[in-house]
């Protein structure tokens, strides 16, 4: 849902980073900022690097929005 708000004039393909919460040195909150029951998770802080572990590229879907993406849990 955010992608296609805000990336919609985005031509080539994204990059998702996977996230290892539990390595990250700035506060991870997940909220409902507009008050609708859709919760988003925010890092509050810098993105420290040794977090991310994995980059994965994210494309288009054929209808040419932005597939949904869930978060899931990496071990």
């Amino acid at each position: 849902m955010v992608a296609n708000f805000v990336y919609d004039d985005v031509a080539g393909p994204l990059s998702l980073l996977v996230i290892d919460t539990g390595r990250l040195v700035s506060a991870l909150c997940v909220e409902d900022l507009d008050g609708i029951g859709i919760t988003f998770p925010h890092i509050y802080g810098p993105l420290n690097l040794d977090a991310v572990v994995e980059v994965r590229r994210y494309e288009r879907a054929a209808d040419g929005r932005w597939p949904e993406v869930a978060a899931e849990v990496v071990s």
